[in-house]
């Protein structure tokens, strides 16, 4: 897979478009707390191999198209997307990023009613991160 920080396309091309810790520390030069949602692969991932919870399927019913009806054919959905997704997380290339752009104190934290959309709290990797003063 090479580095993450590469934003050069490899002979697949699946790397295409993608910037690294570039695109993702641009806008985030502000001391603070960093929150971030991002669909949860390691999920998708886990739930393929081990089976998933029925929340996990009614999502899956929920934002899929209908006719999808194998699970290998949901992960192809959840890689792409239709192109809304240039990359894919779990925590461990979250917390790869967010370090290699300052962040320090990553970690994971829970679904919270005030900030996040109730729609999307199946299947989500919720984080956060500080960006100390420089």
């Amino acid at each position: 897979m090479g580095d993450p920080e590469d934003s050069t396309p490899h002979g697949d091309g699946d790397r295409a478009g993608w910037t690294g810790p570039a695109r993702l520390c641009g806008p985030f030069n502000i001391a603070g707390l960093f929150s971030v949602v991002v669909p949860d692969i390691e999920l998708v991932l886990r739930s393929y191999v081990e089976g998933g919870t029925e929340e996990y399927y009614a999502a899956q019913r929920k934002w899929h198209p209908e006719w999808y009806k194998t699970q290998m054919e949901h992960i192809n959905y959840n890689f792409r997307q239709n192109n809304e997704h240039r990359f894919c997380y779990d925590f461990e290339t979250l917390n790869y990023l967010l370090e290699k752009c300052g962040f320090v104190e990553v970690r994971c934290r829970s679904f919270e009613v005030s900030l996040d959309r109730k729609d999307r709290e199946v299947g989500s990797l919720y984080a956060e991160a500080l960006k100390p003063a420089e």
